[in-house]
């Protein structure tokens, strides 16, 4: 079937035009000239290959921004008309399977774009949008055209299904050495074998308010910090666990810097006094090493604050508007992002102490990075379009990962895989409140049937702390292939602001809740026990079945089946309790 004909362009003012087009086997790859973008302010890519008729078999599918709960899947059932528009997603394209076709489409990270889906009169239509115009919004920054648009069109059977769309994309990239598996990384880096195989408990140790009532901090007016846990206390943790018979766990500290959890980045060192200092904090790390465990720091080489002794306006990224990009308040007050051309030099003021003077030896957790997509930079001094903005946080998370051992941080977006060894979650989920889209059937785990075996993740920030929660985060967790994730003190942000990880928390503060600590731990560590050895294996397919079971089928011949109904089932004979999951092998 030939559908060169179906691969145009609008732009804002109706002018349609093609694609440069050029196949490759089955494949298409797909250019839209520097020239043409360059008459308009928006165009909308795929309009006509993505027409689809109320009823026709099949579906879109739509990777997940950081704000979802899943990857989107939107079928062609008749409905009321609707639409909605999204950016940022976290895998570069989109799925569609009609019973005439079935196709991936990736797009290159050389633009910020956007998805919109709009059903209207019972026809589904879905465009990839760039828009050039200048934006307030400066979460959302825009390049102005400066090379040509690339995309690739992959064709598959029409039996295939987002099974086979993730497996396609996964496998790509491994031939494309855009990514090694989780087994490769392994071999080469102790921290990340263990890691597969037992839980992260984060520790948040001390923060100041946040968001901060003070702005901007110096020295003289900066707000006390709040010691949540001292090192001592968390040897204590460490001894403790040892005692029970955990057989394994990765501590991590955050806020274990100077002024704690975002508190003057990037200025890090040295470990804050108040939490017993730089001696503190090599007694704990040596002790932790020598029990057999792993023990991690959390760093920061995107925030800073002004308060920070390597403060600098010349190194921050320069918006749309000419302004210093600022956004966000937290505990050091605003917080403005640092050039994606200067993050691996500033990284490398503390990250190079940090591994000569405490030998931490966990997956090292660098916020944010992995998160969200890096700013582009206007500046005249260090400016970087988007594209180069990805290489240059590639090339820091690969010096963070060189450095230290190994590489975590918050997210999964694509162009971090092949470094990130752990995303703390793949999305917030319903952490920052539910954001219903209209026009979605179901929420898949697109992303993580790409990246299993690929790197090792928590789904949700809802799954943090799930041995603690309720029967369905649980399952979420276990059936979508996370790696048990706990956090003692997530929840520390100032009255009336979001937890994005939840209302029930772990915390160290009386012998009782101590106690329940420990067991939780010991208890994740327990049960990923049973089937932990998936993390190194590719994630086969995940299936919704009519009986509301799902299955996730595993390469090496692992079948974890759970139930997601309030009713017990019976699966191949066996029966699944009600909020369960059963291991097959």
């Amino acid at each position: 079937m030939d559908l060169t004909n179906l691969f145009t362009v609008r732009d804002k003012e109706g002018n349609k035009y093609n694609f440069n087009v050029k196949k490759v086997g089955e494949d298409y790859k797909l250019s839209f000239p520097l020239e043409l973008l360059k008459k308009s302010k928006i165009f909308y890519f795929f309009e006509d290959f993505t027409t689809v008729k109320a009823n026709t078999p099949g579906y879109y599918i739509i990777p997940k921004n950081l704000d979802m709960m899943g990857d989107i899947l939107t079928t062609f059932k008749e409905r009321e008309d609707n639409s909605f528009s999204f950016n940022r997603p976290w895998t570069n394209g989109f799925g569609i399977k009609t019973d005439k076709f079935v196709a991936w489409v990736e797009i290159e990270r050389a633009y910020q774009y956007w998805f919109k889906v709009e059903l209207k009169d019972n026809v589904y239509k879905l465009s990839v949008k760039l828009n050039f115009e200048d934006r307030e919004d400066l979460y959302v920054q825009v390049d102005k055209p400066y090379r040509d648009v690339n995309m690739y069109v992959h064709i598959f059977p029409l039996d295939a299904t987002y099974n086979d769309m993730a497996s396609y994309l996964r496998n790509k990239w491994l031939k494309e050495d855009k990514v090694i598996t989780l087994e490769e990384k392994a071999n080469k880096y102790d921290a990340v074998k263990y890691a597969s195989s037992h839980p992260l408990v984060r520790i948040r140790m001390g923060w100041k308010p946040s968001p901060s009532k003070i702005p901007t901090q110096t020295r003289e007016n900066e707000p006390e910090m709040f010691v949540a846990a001292t090192f001592s206390r968390v040897k204590k943790l460490a001894e403790e666990l040892y005692k029970k018979g955990t057989k394994g766990v990765e501590l991590q500290l955050v806020g274990w810097n100077i002024s704690g959890h975002d508190g003057r980045y990037p200025e890090v060192l040295p470990a804050d006094p108040r939490l017993g200092g730089n001696e503190g904090l090599k007694d704990l790390i040596d002790y932790v090493k020598s029990i057999g465990y792993r023990i991690s720091l959390h760093t920061n080489c995107l925030d800073a604050y002004e308060i920070a002794n390597n403060f600098s306006f010349d190194d921050m990224v320069i918006s749309n508007n000419g302004k210093h990009l600022q956004c966000g308040h937290y505990s050091g007050g605003d917080a403005y992002h640092i050039c994606p051309s200067k993050q691996k030099e500033i990284a490398k003021e503390y990250l190079d102490k940090i591994e000569e003077e405490f030998k931490p030896n966990g997956l090292h957790f660098s916020d944010v990075i992995s998160l969200v997509m890096p700013d582009l930079c206007t500046s005249t001094i260090h400016p970087c379009s988007t594209l180069q903005a990805v290489e240059y946080e590639i090339d820091t998370m690969k010096y963070i990962k060189e450095t230290m051992g190994g590489f975590s941080s918050e997210g999964g977006i694509d162009f971090s895989w092949k470094y990130l060894d752990y995303g703390l979650y793949l999305s917030f989920g319903t952490g920052f409140g539910a954001k219903p889209l209209p026009l979605i059937d179901r929420s898949v785990p697109l992303q993580e049937l790409t990246i299993h075996g690929i790197c090792l993740y928590n789904p949700l920030s809802d799954t943090i702390n799930y041995i603690i929660k309720g029967k369905k985060e649980r399952l979420y967790s276990i059936l979508r292939g996370g790696r048990p994730s706990l956090y003692i003190y997530s929840k520390f942000r100032a009255a009336g602001e979001p937890d994005w990880m939840g209302q029930v928390d772990l915390r160290l503060d009386t012998d009782e809740n101590f106690n329940k600590t420990v067991k939780a731990i010991k208890d994740c560590d327990d049960e990923f026990a049973l089937f932990n050895d998936t993390q190194m294996a590719f994630m086969n397919s995940y299936n919704f079945l009519d009986s509301g079971l799902e299955e996730a089928i595993y390469s090496n011949g692992v079948k974890i089946v759970g139930n997601f109904t309030d009713e017990d089932k019976e699966y191949n004979g066996i029966v699944i309790k009600a909020l369960d999951y059963k291991v097959f092998r």
